[in-house]
């Protein structure tokens, strides 16, 4: 009895998959195009299609060129923290910052870090700063969520980078 390859194992690889060589590639060349559309990209489609295949194929090709940067975030309540915490320590790896200092409220909690700046700063505020500070350093970033769902969370991630684009469309690339 044959096994079947098309088993959804939870964002693992599976040993055979369809060839999607030509849409990655396409995925990627877009994601390095300036003003392209898919600079904000949702892959959706029925359980086990290789939504989360296709992700981490593109990811891992982008991994590979220097210039860009992949935040890999879990969809949960630290979203927000984990994406702030990940840009703030590429930050530190390339010495654009020399400490941590951030204090944020996230859900009626606060969470104190230090930032290089000691500003009393939001989300926005720090997410904003980052990705300027990268885009100036000649980075991308690719933003990975999988699995999301419509949450006040997810609300405001959306909102905030939707006020990024309209401000300064160059400094966000992200899928």
């Amino acid at each position: 009895m044959n096994n079947n390859p098309f088993n959804p194992s939870f964002g693992k690889m599976p040993s055979i998959f369809l060839k999607r060589d030509n849409l990655s590639q396409r995925i990627i060349d877009e994601l390095n195009r300036e003003n392209s559309p898919f600079q904000t990209s949702l892959i959706y489609g029925q359980r086990g299609s290789g939504k989360t295949t296709l992700m981490s194929e593109i990811s891992s090709k982008l991994k590979e060129n220097k210039d860009w940067i992949i935040i890999d975030l879990v969809f949960d309540n630290d979203l927000l923290i984990s994406l702030t915490n990940q840009l703030q320590e590429h930050l530190l790896k390339l010495k654009l910052i020399k400490n941590l200092d951030i204090k944020m409220n996230f859900l009626g909690i606060d969470i104190n870090a230090s930032l290089a700046q000691n500003i009393d700063a939001n989300f926005q505020q720090i997410l904003q700063t980052s990705l300027e500070k990268l885009t100036r350093k000649g980075k991308n970033v690719l933003i990975n969520i999988d699995e999301v769902h419509l949450t006040p969370l997810l609300k405001k991630f959306a909102n905030c980078y939707q006020i990024m684009i309209r401000k300064n469309p160059l400094i966000v690339k992200s899928n």
